[in-house]
């Protein structure tokens, strides 16, 4: 059965669980890293920005700031490429990611992390944490509080080290629970909206493919012109 159409053909807005569009620090580096050369031309992250609701303007200011941080670098005037500050972090999270398909069946008990104890201050350790929780699967039970299915075939230790290495701080406390009081396993499930999950990831393969078909015309277009002035 064919999935219903999630997008009309009008709107350009993506949006994410919240209902918010992506941050263009993330859109940024998520569009350069799914790049075949690495390297993109600003007006193509304009272009790209548009598509997922975000303006050219905070695109540009985006990028300015992770230039700053070393997140990306320009090798030419106008292009960018992802900085070595985030190959390191995208090639944790790839193997984070390879780690989640390391599953097994699950025996109804739950992963637990506890995060109360560390200061909340820091607004760029607490994002790395909240990223690095939402990367990893966990939701959050209650303020400070993040659960997840325990069904990861690796121990404990190699799991906190691997979420460590995409943002969470080593004082956070990992355990496994096998239940809570007044909370059954099905309330727990309710943390996750299954369908709302697979909406939203209908929406972001749609238009990431609408992206990357106006990326590759545009980069076909260029290479046509530029083998018509090297004949001229």
């Amino acid at each position: 059965e064919r999935d219903a159409d999630c997008i009309s053909p009008g709107v350009k807005r993506l949006q994410d669980a919240s209902g918010k569009p992506p941050r263009p620090k993330d859109l940024i580096l998520g569009l350069l890293l799914a790049s075949a050369s690495g390297r993109l031309d600003v007006s193509v992250l304009i272009r790209g920005g548009e598509i997922f609701g975000l303006q050219g303007n905070s695109i540009r200011v985006t990028t300015t700031r992770l230039l700053a941080e070393g997140l990306i670098e320009s090798p030419d005037r106008g292009i960018y490429m992802l900085g070595r500050k985030a190959q390191q972090l995208a090639r944790e999270a790839a193997r984070w990611k390879h780690a989640l398909t390391r599953v097994r069946d699950w025996n109804g008990h739950w992963l637990v992390i506890s995060t109360g104890h560390l200061p909340r201050s820091d607004r760029t350790a607490l994002n790395a944490r909240n990223k690095a929780l939402h990367l990893g699967g966990f939701r959050p039970l209650q303020t400070d509080v993040h659960v997840r299915p325990d069904n990861l075939e690796d121990d404990l230790s190699l799991i906190k080290a691997r979420l460590g290495a995409i943002g969470l701080d080593d004082a956070a406390l990992l355990m496994r629970a096998e239940q809570f009081a007044g909370l059954g396993n099905d309330d727990l499930k309710a943390l996750w909206d299954c369908d709302d999950l697979n909406r939203h990831y209908r929406q972001c393969s749609a238009l990431l493919e609408r992206w990357l078909q106006i990326n590759g015309a545009d980069t076909q277009k260029a290479r046509n012109e530029g083998t018509d002035d090297q004949e001229a």
